[in-house]
């Protein structure tokens, strides 16, 4: 999952505090809600960790994060970018057709 780069939160993005600890955008919301439990049996919970797990915590403020975040296949957006590219150049080399010299005059 890729954050989308113009994102701005109010705090650090939950996803990238709780990295630490194993929570990802694929973590189950029952790992998200039980991650502040081990931590606190740790005693390794940090402010920042504590406002990232209230933004992961409930389901409809995931959402909210989570819309920020973009599923990519890198291999594919590769290759569709690459015959892009070919075709562009293919154009620009051949011209456009009304370019062409017509036959006969």
């Amino acid at each position: 999952m890729w954050k989308d780069p113009l994102t701005r939160w109010s705090c650090p993005f939950p996803y990238d505090v709780l990295k630490e600890v194993g929570i990802t955008p694929s973590s189950t919301q029952r790992e998200v809600v039980d991650v502040l439990f081990t931590l606190m049996e740790r005693g390794v919970v940090t402010d920042e960790m504590r406002k990232a797990w209230d933004e992961l915590r409930l389901l409809p403020r995931r959402l909210r994060v989570d819309f920020f975040l973009y599923e990519l296949d890198r291999a594919a957006e590769i290759t569709d970018a690459r015959r892009a590219l070919e075709s562009d150049i293919e154009t620009w080399w051949n011209g456009p057709l009304e370019a062409q010299p017509r036959a006969g005059g």
